[in-house]
């Protein structure tokens, strides 16, 4: 229950179906990771139950943190794929240009 309550107001998508999928998914590979780190060190009780939780919880930020900078890369690049694609075709046609010009006046 105090899982739930921390991580409800974290979101990724603007899309509220999509973002119940991909936190629960996250949510689930935490709990994946958690359970094989303490049963690999073989603390089991009470210890063990509150270092799967923390392992658990942080976990989970790193992947939610991984996935909303993703998510905003892509946004921004979506958003500004004319300008994008244009920086990389100029970069492409200096790099061709620098090269012809390399090869004709640098003789080795």
């Amino acid at each position: 229950m105090f899982f739930e309550l921390l991580t409800s107001p974290l979101t990724i998508s603007d899309n509220y179906f999509v973002n119940y999928i991909i936190i629960g998914l996250i949510g689930f590979v935490a709990f994946k990771v958690a359970f094989k780190i303490v049963g690999d060190i073989g603390l089991f009780g009470e210890v063990g139950s509150i270092l799967h939780w923390i392992i658990r919880f942080v976990v989970f930020f790193l992947l939610w943190f991984v996935c909303c900078i993703v998510t905003k890369i892509t946004k921004f690049i979506i958003s500004h794929i004319v300008v994008i694609s244009v920086l990389c075709c100029s970069f492409i046609m200096v790099s061709f240009v620098a090269g012809i010009i390399r090869n004709h006046f640098v003789r080795d």
